[in-house]
């Protein structure tokens, strides 16, 4: 049984979070609204000079993509930071290495986004370049962290500390109380003391990794690494995202705008052959599954069944593959459109409407099998490869919204999230036709979730 969150479809729910919100538990000053210029939206500063500067677009923008932030991107070695900055809710800073050598960061410009976050304009940094040899290398992050600076160590257990005070408990609010996370492999964080008035939210063996300050009326965050985001280390999907989404509300000046989503929880069961007195089990728990048959294993009174529960709304059912053996999207043109033939007689001889998303076995398609799939009507597909490719020795989909950059294998135990349209090669006629949707928590008890407790 596979397991997957169904993130897609549900449209967009604007979030408005006013300044004196009970979500954040304290009280912002009236002052900070009566600029009617102030915006609901986050300026990202990036130095496209820097050696860092790609990280921006492979591992944060994904984020403010995914999470719907609205942003104005600013790159300050093609243009300056004014005082306009404080017109926005929250800056981010998108890459390590943002202006070390002080070339287009100048004292001016830094002192306009202290003044901003002062003024109640939120911050997160992500530059985990903060100092050389002991020295601070920007008077903006000493005025709003006031850090120290010593000698850090690489390691791979990241602790959560879910007893912070208001408002910085709401970031860590999803986490499980103290919760312990190992890496796959150890990163090294900025090494820094904080002073005595900030939050550690999250560390790393007992080093800062995520802290939280106040500083006049603002609120700010900083990252002193994320080079977890690599899929080999850690990455997307695996228990940190709420710590960034909810870092951005949170700090952010109020009203502050995220096009977010409701947490949506469904399930898939592949290699399916009935019977299926599970599914009314399901459905008293609230989820409708969605059920991947094996066309050729399923009984007649199984198929009987199957029908009065999609006709019901208590499932959808769509094609796996044949048989356990017998894949049903791959082979010649000739042959898979003879596996769609004989879908469409099954499906119209029991009276089944099939699903409108379907995932085949062993996430293999073949190109061809789309011109069925678009007769069938399906607009949805599960795959973590591109069609053609054969599962396990192929790279996974480059897709969105944390896949466009850094993929694994597609047969590794790495977690997979995509929301995206799937390209089909040599059938240009399908680009925007069928949208890839498959969420799978692959790191939990390996790939399967099979129940360890039904006696």
């Amino acid at each position: 049984m596979t397991v997957f969150f169904r993130r897609w479809f549900l449209g967009f729910v604007t979030i408005a979070l006013i300044a004196n919100s009970l979500l954040y538990l304290a009280s912002r000053p009236a002052a900070g609204q009566e600029n009617p210029l102030r915006r609901a939206d986050a300026l990202v500063l990036i130095n496209s000079a820097s050696t860092s500067y790609t990280d921006f677009a492979h591992s944060i923008q994904p984020y403010l993509d995914h999470f719907g932030v609205p942003y104005t991107v600013l790159d300050i070695a093609a243009a300056p930071v004014t005082s306009d900055i404080a017109d926005y809710a929250l800056i981010v800073i998108g890459h390590r290495n943002l202006d070390p050598a002080h070339l287009y960061l100048d004292a001016v410009e830094q002192s306009y986004i202290s003044a901003a976050v002062f003024a109640g304009t939120g911050l997160i940094n992500f530059d985990d370049v903060l100092a050389e040899n002991g020295s601070p290398l920007y008077t903006f992050i000493q005025d709003i962290f006031r850090f120290g600076y010593k000698a850090s160590i690489p390691h791979n257990q990241v602790e959560i500390h879910t007893g912070v005070p208001a408002p910085w408990n709401y970031i860590v609010a999803a986490q499980p109380e103290n919760a312990v996370y190992q890496l796959g492999q150890n990163i090294q964080p900025a090494g820094v003391i904080p002073p005595a008035d900030t939050a550690v939210l999250a560390s790393l063996n007992g080093q800062p990794l995520l802290v939280a300050v106040p500083y006049g009326y603002g609120r700010a965050l900083q990252w002193t690494s994320y080079a977890w985001l690599n899929w080999r280390t850690w990455g997307p999907v695996r228990g940190f995202d709420d710590l960034i989404w909810r870092g951005m509300a949170c700090v952010a000046r109020k009203p502050f705008v995220l096009q977010g989503m409701p947490p949506f929880v469904t399930f898939r069961v592949d290699d399916s052959v009935g019977p299926y007195t599970w599914i009314p089990i399901a459905n008293a728990y609230g989820f409708k599954p969605w059920v991947g048959i094996f066309l050729r294993n399923v009984s007649e009174p199984d198929a009987a069944s199957l029908k009065m529960l999609v006709d019901a709304g208590q499932a959808t059912a769509g094609v796996h593959a044949l048989s356990f053996t017998e894949f049903f999207y791959t082979g010649t043109p000739e042959q898979i459109a003879a596996n769609f033939a004989e879908a469409q007689a099954w499906f119209a001889t029991h009276q089944i409407t099939p699903s409108a998303f379907v995932v085949p076995h062993y996430y293999r398609f073949d190109p061809p099998a789309f011109d069925g799939l678009a007769q069938m009507g399906v607009e949805f597909v599960g795959t973590v490869m591109t069609p053609g490719d054969d599962y396990g020795t192929s790279l996974a989909i480059q897709g969105r919204p944390y896949r466009l950059y850094d993929v694994p294998q597609s047969g590794s135990s790495v977690p997979f999230y995509y929301a995206d349209y799937l390209s089909v090669p040599g059938y240009p006629q399908y680009d925007g036709r069928f949208f890839n949707v498959l969420t799978e928590i692959r790191d939990v008890t390996g790939y399967e979730w099979f129940p360890d407790n039904d006696v």
